[in-house]
């Protein structure tokens, strides 16, 4: 599903005093970037979870395209590599 879907990590560190411990990315359509969800951390699970936006449809492909990318980030960021680089990077 790499052709339809994106991620674009959505932290903003260039506000004042913004100091995220954990990333975000929004999950977009590659064609016309509709919004489809965000990943973000979920304290609770101790892992990356992606947060659906309502009236959004999903085949299987997209949703394994999705927990693949939520498993890849959830490893780097429990290894300690919090800070990937891909800011303001479409990834997909």
């Amino acid at each position: 599903m790499k052709e339809y879907i994106e991620f674009e990590l959505i932290n903003t560190p260039e506000e004042i005093n913004y100091k995220p411990k954990t990333q975000r990315w929004a999950v977009q359509t590659k064609e016309d970037y509709t919004q489809l969800g965000i990943i973000k951390w979920r304290n609770g699970w101790r892992k990356y979870a992606f947060y659906p936006y309502s009236e959004t449809l999903f085949e299987e492909d997209c949703l394994r395209f999705i927990a693949k990318f939520i498993e890849d980030k959830t490893t780097i960021h429990k290894k300690g590599k919090k800070n990937d680089s891909t800011l303001g990077k479409r990834i997909g």
